[in-house]
C-alpha cells in the first residue's frame, strides 16, 4: 500500500527520479544506496586507472562523495521503500521516536524531484537572530577547485538569495543546508536544522569549531565563508 501511494505521488509530482526522506531523517546510510555507490566508485576509479591516471586522496574522496549522493536517487516507488527499509537512521532512530511520541510527531514520506548538482555546490549556512552569520562548504576534508574559483560569486549569490527568502523562513535561528547552481543563478534550500547557542543544538558546524568560532557562528564577529 505504501509503495502504491508513493508511486501515485511521483506521478502527481511529475518526477521520474526523486529524493525521498521521512519528516526528519533521510536514508543516507541505506545499505542499498551504499552498495550502489560502491559499484559506481569502482567503475569510475577503475576506468581512471585503466586510462593511466594517477589517483590522489582528494580525487578518491571526491568520487566517494559524488557517488554517495547520486546513489540516493530513486527511480521508482519500490526503490524509495527499499532505501527507507535498509536505513538504520529511518528504522532504528526516526520511526521508533515517532511511534513513542505519536501525539507530538507527525510523520511523512517526503518526495522531491531529483536535481543533479555537484558536491562542491553544497553549502551549510548559519542563521542567528535572522542574520546569516557564516557559510561553509558542506563536504569537508576535500578541496574543490571549482569552489575556490567561484568563491566570490557563490557568496554573493547566497547572500542575495538569503535576503529574498529570509522573511519567509518563519524561524529566526537555524542551519540552512543549501546548494548553488551558478549557471542558473539559483540557490536551492535543501533543508533546515536546529541551531543556536551555546552548543549549536547538536547540528554539525562543518569548517567552523564551536569551541573557537562561537563569536562568528553566533553573530558577535563578522560574517565568514570558509572553504
Amino acid at each position: 500500500a505504501l509503495t502504491a501511494s508513493i508511486a501515485a505521488a511521483m506521478v502527481d509530482l511529475g518526477a521520474s527520479n526523486v529524493f525521498a526522506k521521512l519528516s526528519s531523517r533521510s536514508p543516507k546510510d541505506s545499505t542499498l544506496c551504499e552498495a550502489r555507490a560502491l559499484d559506481a566508485i569502482k567503475a569510475e576509479l577503475g576506468d581512471a586507472l585503466a586510462s593511466g591516471a594517477t589517483l590522489d586522496a582528494n580525487t578518491v574522496f571526491r568520487s566517494v562523495m559524488a557517488a554517495g549522493i547520486a546513489a540516493l536517487r530513486s527511480d521508482s516507488a519500490a526503490q524509495v521503500v527499499a532505501s527507507l527499509m535498509s536505513s538504520d537512521r529511518v528504522c532504528a532512530d526516526d520511526i521508533p521516536l515517532a511511534l513513542e511520541h505519536a501525539h507530538q510527531w507527525s510523520q511523512h514520506v517526503v518526495l522531491r524531484e531529483w536535481v543533479s548538482l555537484p558536491p562542491w555546490s553544497e553549502l551549510r549556512g548559519f542563521v542567528v537572530d535572522g542574520k546569516l552569520t557564516a557559510l561553509s562548504q558542506y563536504f569537508v576534508g576535500v578541496r574543490f577547485d571549482e569552489l575556490v574559483a567561484a568563491r566570490d560569486a557563490v557568496e554573493a549569490l547566497v547572500k542575495a538569495a538569503f535576503d529574498d527568502f529570509a522573511p519567509r523562513l518563519g524561524i529566526s535561528s537555524c542551519v540552512l543546508d543549501l546548494a548553488v547552481d551558478l549557471d542558473a543563478g539559483r540557490v536551492y534550500v535543501i533543508e533546515l536544522n536546529p541551531f543556536g547557542p551555546p552548543d549549536g543544538l547538536g547540528t554539525g558546524t562543518c569548517l567552523f569549531n564551536l569551541a573557537t568560532d562561537a563569536d562568528v557562528l553566533f553573530g558577535a564577529a563578522p560574517f565568514e565563508f570558509r572553504i
